[in-house]
């Protein structure tokens, strides 16, 4: 899905879209080739971004390139979804499997009448770190209950509890480490995509990063301490 970026936030667009932007193209990855070809991202970086397994930031000529992996937890699971971000002065290509999670993004009250592409970008950003202090707290709480069954010996094992909130525990300190190092490249802003507003914002979410990152690791060897 294409959409152009205006007064009134984002409109879909039938097509590939012509005229002026900015503009903001939502696709699978089935379609990112059509997609990066019309809008000359070189092959060889789409290729890279699609069978990446990491989180990465690179400065291209022109525009610059970004790929998480976003955390999902389903049941005692834990696996992620991958995004791959392009952006251009004008243009803001994401590559995902999970569009309604972007779509959803792209709705949102706080793109309607203000809306750019550094401003799109910084939405998206956001919301993957939103309500994350919360789950912090609500996994700290899990940890001090079992703690507290421990001691009063109501609960005599929950080896099976501490490996699941370990693992997930490390699946978002790799996380937010790596949304560091991207941040530390989008407000470098090699490129010059970005004014200082745009990159005060990404400053904001960088520095909400950094505190998540320090709180998960402090939340890790609570967890190591609990028998």
């Amino acid at each position: 899905m294409l959409y152009r970026v205006g007064e009134q936030g984002l409109a879909p667009c039938e097509g590939e879209g012509a005229g002026e932007g900015p503009w903001v193209g939502v696709y699978p990855f089935e379609q990112a080739e059509a997609a990066c070809r019309r809008w000359g991202i070189p092959p060889y970086v789409l290729r890279e971004s699609v069978q990446g397994k990491y989180s990465k930031f690179e400065s291209h000529e022109q525009f610059d390139y970004l790929s998480l992996n976003v955390p999902l937890f389903q049941g005692g699971g834990a696996g992620f979804y991958r995004v791959c971000l392009f952006v251009k002065q004008d243009l803001l290509l994401i590559i995902s499997q999970e569009q309604q999670r972007v779509e959803q993004v792209l709705q949102s009250e706080f793109l309607r009448g203000r809306a750019g592409v550094a401003r799109v970008l910084w939405a998206f950003l956001d919301s993957l770190t939103q309500g994350d202090v919360q789950q912090l707290e609500d996994m700290e709480q899990q940890v001090e209950e079992l703690e507290t069954k421990l001691l009063e010996k109501s609960k005599t094992d929950c080896v099976q509890e501490i490996v699941l909130l370990r693992r997930r525990v490390t699946v978002l300190k790799r996380f937010y480490g790596q949304l560091c190092l991207l941040y530390d490249g989008l407000t470098e802003n090699e490129n010059g995509l970005f004014d200082r507003a745009a990159i005060k914002r990404f400053k904001l979410l960088q520095h909400r990063a950094d505190r998540l990152h320090g709180s998960v690791r402090d939340l890790q060897e609570y967890i190591t301490q609990v028998r």
